[in-house]
This record gives structure tokens, C-alpha cells and sequence, in this order.
């Protein structure tokens, strides 16, 4: 077979060798192209996908960035809080300390005004044994010769 020799193409014509081959190389080519096209058009959308999700990690790295700032790194605050922790210690037993020193209002009113009834009383009673033992005293030194 040569270039000149006629092949029937798949619609039955007759065609030289050279024509059909040719045709056939056209056909691969042509759908070559629109795989390659199309391939393209994929690598193109999985591009601005990939920059849509960086551009997004962008905006995240900003944003860790910025909260970053706002945090106290961790020797920072350990060393901060042992500092502030000895300090509510020492306020804590100081006015453990002073609540001993000092009489609250609720101390007041449930120990000491109850103290002051009794006082009252105490007084009352200290004053009838008193008169009680003056008229006792009168009565015996009139008996006894207080009474010339």
C-alpha cells in the first residue's frame, strides 16, 4: 500500500491512505485539544481555589496574630500570679489577724448587747444586796447596842 491507494474512511467513501491517516491524525488532535482545553479550564479552578484558601489562611495567621498580642505568655503569668497569690495570703491572715482586734456589727449585736442586759441585772442585784445589807447592818447594831 502507498499514499495513492484508496481505504474506505467509516462512512464507506474511498479515500487515499495519506487522506485517511491524515483525517484520523486531525480527529485525535482536534480531541486532544479539547482534553487539554478542559484540563486546562480544571487547573485554572483548582488555582483560584487554592488562592481563595490561602487567601483565607492569610486572614487567619492575621487574626492569631493580632489575638496574640492579647495573651500573657505563660512565665509571664505564673511568676505574676505566685506574686499576687503570696499577697492574698498575707492580706488573708492579716484580717484573720484584725477580725479578733475588732467587734463587727453581728458580734456586736449577738455577744455584747446581751452583756449590757446582763450588766443591768448584775447592777439591780449588787444594789438589793447592798440595801440589803445595810438594813441588816442597821438592824443588828440596833439590837446590839448601836442604840445608846
Amino acid at each position: 500500500m502507498n499514499g495513492g491507494t484508496p481505504v474506505r474512511d467509516g462512512e464507506g467513501h474511498s479515500v487515499s491512505l495519506k487522506e485517511y491517516i491524515e483525517r484520523i491524525f486531525d480527529e485525535r488532535e482536534k480531541a486532544l485539544n479539547v482534553a487539554l482545553r478542559s484540563q486546562e479550564e480544571r487547573v485554572r479552578e483548582a488555582s483560584k481555589q487554592v488562592d481563595m484558601r490561602l487567601d483565607k489562611l492569610n486572614e487567619l495567621r492575621a487574626e492569631v496574630q493580632a489575638d496574640r498580642s492579647e495573651f500573657v505568655k505563660k512565665g509571664a503569668y505564673e511568676s505574676e500570679y505566685a506574686s499576687l497569690s503570696d499577697k492574698v495570703s498575707i492580706l488573708t491572715q492579716t484580717q484573720i489577724k484584725n477580725e479578733n482586734k475588732y467587734v463587727t456589727v453581728e458580734k456586736y449585736k449577738t455577744e455584747i448587747e446581751p452583756l449590757k442586759d446582763l450588766r443591768g441585772k448584775i447592777t439591780s442585784i449588787i444594789a438589793g444586796s447592798v440595801a440589803i445589807a445595810a438594813v441588816v447592818g442597821y438592824a443588828i447594831s440596833a439590837v446590839f447596842g448601836g442604840g445608846n
